[in-house]
């Protein structure tokens, strides 16, 4: 692991800690560990456990905390996403490639669907 660009966050930490959580939490919800903890002491452990991720990247932490990324699409896509932080921090794509593919994708996911309907309404 490089990192010409200096990036402050290391994606690979980022991933290691996002995947964990995962696990903790569903522990959780299950009963299998933390069962004593209500919401709130379980994020105050949980910022304690996962500090790195909470301060290299607060909204994947809430989205880990607040059942965002149960979801299959959400966690692929977050998956993606570090993929292509992975690639920039390794010095294998730049920037601005990342973004234009990044761009691209959300474009087909969200525009695309929005300009297909107004045009089948016309």
């Amino acid at each position: 692991m490089s990192n010409p660009n200096n990036m402050l966050n290391d994606p690979y930490a980022v991933e290691l800690e996002l995947t964990s959580m995962l696990e903790q939490r569903y522990l959780w919800l299950n009963g299998r560990k933390y069962n004593n903890l209500n919401p709130d002491k379980f994020e105050k452990q949980m910022k304690l456990e996962y500090k790195y991720l909470n301060e290299a990247s607060p909204m994947i932490f809430k989205n880990v905390l607040n059942g965002f990324l149960d979801d299959k699409y959400n966690l692929n896509m977050m998956k993606k996403m570090i993929g292509l932080s992975k690639d920039i921090y390794d010095g294998k794509k730049k920037q601005n490639e990342v973004d234009k593919g990044l761009g691209s994708i959300l474009a087909n996911k969200f525009v695309k669907p929005i300009i297909d309907k107004l045009d089948n309404e016309k």
